[in-house]
């Protein structure tokens, strides 16, 4: 999931829903905002609230999708995630011939992964 931006909701606000078990993303809108928990509503004006620090849908409890700030940055999202797809597919148990401990130490710091030998 791509990083939120630090930006604070505001009430009229439109985001972009993406749930988490169907296909049916669309645009919702702020109806408020609270320190914790903001409160959003579809064009049917059906409502639930979001966790306004990681834009998470809490519905009775459980994580049921979450919102992205516009379209395009859901569109990026999946964009990124595909990317990444692709790329571990092409993975293999083999280190590719060639690759030095350097570039694989620098390739692990660069996705964020400890390789558990201090580096």
């Amino acid at each position: 999931m791509v990083k939120i931006p630090n930006q604070k909701l505001k009430v009229g606000q439109v985001l972009w829903w993406v749930p988490r078990y169907t296909t049916r993303d669309g645009a919702v809108t702020v109806r408020r905002v609270g320190r914790k928990w903001a409160t959003v509503a579809t064009e049917k004006n059906l409502t639930f609230r979001i966790d306004v620090k990681t834009l998470k849908a809490d519905v009775s409890g459980s994580e049921r999708g979450h919102c992205c700030l516009t379209k395009q940055h859901y569109l990026d999202e999946l964009a990124v995630d595909d990317l990444w797809r692709r790329l571990r597919n092409r993975l293999d148990y083999q280190r590719p011939q060639g690759m030095s401990k350097d570039a694989i130490l620098e390739l692990a710091k660069l996705i964020g992964i400890s390789l558990g030998d201090g580096t």
